[in-house]
């Protein structure tokens, strides 16, 4: 099994089109934003809670997933 990191590795951004569709000049999504993101029993979801909608409800098609769940805190040099 490879390595799961504790780093942001994100490569492509999923917003919600009603935030970027309102966003404030010179506020950035991800200040503007506010999901709540988890586990629903086919897979995973982001919701936006200033539109109370979806943004991503994604179907694992009941396949197994290895996660990591520890936090890294480079300002703090902590791992939870």
């Amino acid at each position: 099994m490879r390595e799961i990191p504790s780093t942001n590795e994100i490569s492509t951004f999923l917003h919600c089109s009603l935030c970027m569709f309102e966003l404030p000049e010179g506020v950035s999504p991800r200040s503007y934003t506010n999901y709540d993101i988890g586990y629903t029993d086919i897979g995973l979801q982001i919701w936006c809670k200033r539109h109370n909608c979806n943004v991503i409800n994604l179907d694992f098609a009941g396949q197994k997933f290895h996660a990591n769940t520890s936090q890294l805190n480079p300002d703090l040099g902590t791992k939870n």
